[in-house]
């Protein structure tokens, strides 16, 4: 198994809702681990943008980090 850390970034749009959409892949860490960054986001709630008092979509970049444990040692 691949021992990789990183950052997954992803665009995306907050629709009028908080709901996210169009998820773009902005960098790529490892398929596996691209796709559950979109798994992730794609349930993540927002609040959504205003204008003028009103809900309005918006975009966003989010970055999910992948950390390995540190190790101990006894």
């Amino acid at each position: 198994m691949a021992k990789i850390e990183g950052t997954v970034r992803i665009d995306l749009v907050i629709d009028e809702k908080g709901i996210p959409a169009d998820l773009k892949l902005v960098r790529s860490l490892e398929k596996g681990l691209d796709a559950k960054a979109f798994e992730a986001v794609k349930r993540w709630r927002f609040k959504p943008g205003l204008k003028d008092g009103n809900p309005v979509s918006s975009t966003a970049t989010v970055g999910m980090v992948f950390r390995l444990p540190e190790s101990r040692s006894n």
